[in-house]
């Protein structure tokens, strides 16, 4: 298998998966209380935009060293994390395209739930949303699942990091929307998510810097924060 040189160390690793759980069921929570006990103060955008930059913080703060190490790698070979950034990014446009012709032929009027949840907030502050959902949570979510998840499973068995990974990625984006939609909506929300999942691990491996999957994230994402205008 292809070694990852440029990797996270074992205390990244340690602290990664632990701010993964607190990030999933404590930090939510804890904004949620805290907006409570100020009286509502925020919106739910202005809530949610708090999130994401809470969330880069610590994740620019916990993983400065792999970040910095994969910044310095991908300037050292620009045209290699350009190369297979692009070459990522086809690929996914080309798996979407074929999950999507699945998925509306068995559902016709489908609609990802976690779209149509970042279009209402879109709507209440554009610029809000445009911000944290094109600049902030590529990194976050790169640095995490393909960082941490990914990179951790990879060294283990290639197959296992490729799989695992991707399914907790597809998981992660439509767990909060159980029990207010039908199974069957949700299960092809998962599906839609495959491809990216797949695609961005790819590029992980093949630029060797966490900047590649990162670059093909605030692409995908800008350009459906730009559908959203």
């Amino acid at each position: 298998m292809k070694k990852l040189t440029i990797s996270m160390t074992r205390t990244e690793t340690a602290f990664g998966i632990f701010y993964l759980g607190i990030q999933l069921l404590v930090l939510p929570y804890l904004l949620v209380l805290g907006n409570r006990i100020f009286g509502n103060a925020l919106s739910k955008v202005q809530l949610n935009f708090l999130f994401f930059a809470i969330d880069f913080i610590c994740i620019a703060a916990i993983f400065r060293g792999f970040l910095k190490k994969s910044a310095v790698f991908s300037l050292e070979h620009p045209w290699r994390i350009l190369r297979y950034a692009g070459c990522g990014l086809l690929l996914y446009w080309a798996g979407s395209f074929l999950v999507n012709v699945v998925i509306l032929n068995v559902y016709p009027v489908f609609s990802n739930v976690n779209d149509q949840s970042i279009l209402e907030l879109a709507k209440e502050n554009y610029s809000l949303m445009a911000i944290g959902t094109v600049f902030l949570v590529p990194v976050v979510e790169e640095t995490l699942h393909r960082g941490v998840i990914f990179g951790t499973l990879y060294r283990v068995s290639p197959l296992v990091g490729y799989l695992v990974s991707t399914l907790i990625f597809s998981a992660l984006h439509i767990i909060s929307y159980i029990n207010a939609f039908s199974p069957l909506l949700l299960l092809l929300c998962f599906l839609q998510y495959i491809p990216a999942g797949l695609c961005l691990a790819w590029a992980y491996v093949k630029a060797d810097s966490i900047w590649a999957p990162i670059l093909i994230h605030i692409a995908i994402n800008q350009l459906g924060v730009l559908a959203m205008r």
